[in-house]
């Protein structure tokens, strides 16, 4: 599990300098991410993780840092707060705050929470994001990771966690690239997303090793955002949306 002290300014300045262009106050959102997902497989909940933050569980070191939870559940609202008020009365976390403007609405479902906590770097509260897709699994493989990162301090029993394996998030962000159709628009304002999702995209494919599991991912996916989004597109379209990026 990961020990208290990595949440200490001295033990996120000595984390931060293990990476080239590396950012205190990014390392810390990191630490806090991570300790979020833990306590959430600690207290039982059923998920499975994925979104730019899973990526660093497969690149070593990591390319990016991400900040945001990302969760694929089937567990009710309830059981979610009741569990986010356990672990806001323990260490670390103060309070959480739920995104009502966009949660728990038609369309596509899902809620984001905000969990706030102290930071160590600057007299101020910091926060991070839960960002829940209540659905079922739709990855063909899913596997059991640790989360056992070389830059947060943990004992000798990391806590395992459901995720896909690299060459399915990759499927996955494939879909949400496809900019015409079921990805970021050009016109959204958004282009930081956008260059996270190449980036993403190009480390996770210098990790390829099976195409079909890339494909599969991809198919399931797609289907999964033209019914959300009532789109009048088949699947083909998405794929000519992303090849013509290419």
């Amino acid at each position: 599990m990961i020990l208290l002290d990595t949440f200490k300014k001295e033990e996120i300045l000595n984390s931060t300098q293990r990476f080239e262009k590396g950012d205190p106050s990014i390392v810390e959102l990191v630490v806090h991410a991570f300790y979020l997902l833990e306590k959430l497989a600690i207290n039982k909940l059923d998920f499975f993780f994925k979104g730019g933050t899973a990526l660093m569980l497969y690149l070593d070191p990591p390319t990016r840092f991400s900040t945001d939870i990302d969760i694929i559940t089937l567990e009710t609202r309830e059981r979610i707060e009741s569990i986010l008020d356990k672990i806001c009365e323990q260490e670390v976390f103060l309070s959480w705050e739920l995104e009502e403007h966009r949660s728990y609405k038609e369309g596509i479902p899902k809620a984001h929470y905000k969990l706030f906590f102290n930071s160590s770097l600057k007299n101020d509260q910091r926060e991070i994001l839960l960002d829940i897709l209540f659905e079922e699994n739709v990855y063909p493989v899913i596997e059991l990771h640790e989360i056992n990162l070389d830059f947060i301090i943990h004992d000798d029993e990391p806590i395992k966690i459901k995720v896909p394996p690299s060459d399915a998030l990759l499927g996955d962000k494939l879909t949400a690239f496809a900019p015409g159709t079921t990805g970021i628009g050009f016109n959204k304002n958004k282009g930081r997303d956008i260059i996270k999702q190449v980036f993403d995209i190009g480390s996770l494919f210098d990790k390829l090793e099976n195409i079909i599991l890339v494909k599969d991912t991809f198919l399931k996916i797609s289907e999964k955002e033209i019914t959300y989004r009532k789109l009048d597109i088949d699947l083909i379209e998405i794929a000519k949306d992303v090849l013509k990026m290419y």
